[in-house]
């Protein structure tokens, strides 16, 4: 991340889901890379859980990336790695 961030800029903020790394679904404890972002000055917008709308242009592009890459005719891991890649570029 420190990488991206000298590229590309740090942002004043992230919203994430309730899945690790970020998130946490109990929500009892911060994940430590959620409490790096935040020590260097990034605030954290969590999802309310089972909420996937409040994400809603994250969540359709993982449906259009799943789509185009036909995921479920994968033969391997390399091969779903290829396919989303290239759906990525085509995005």
């Amino acid at each position: 991340m420190i990488d991206t961030f000298a590229r590309w800029g740090k942002p004043g903020a992230m919203r994430v889901d309730n899945g690790l790394p970020l998130g946490s679904p109990t929500r009892q404890l911060t994940p430590v890379l959620a409490l790096w972002l935040i020590a260097v000055d990034i605030d954290m917008i969590w999802n309310k859980p089972a909420c996937p709308q409040q994400n809603g242009r994250v969540e359709k592009m993982q449906d259009t990336t799943a789509r185009w890459a036909e995921i479920q005719q994968a033969s391997s891991l390399s091969n779903l790695q290829t396919r989303l890649d290239g759906a990525l570029a085509l995005q």
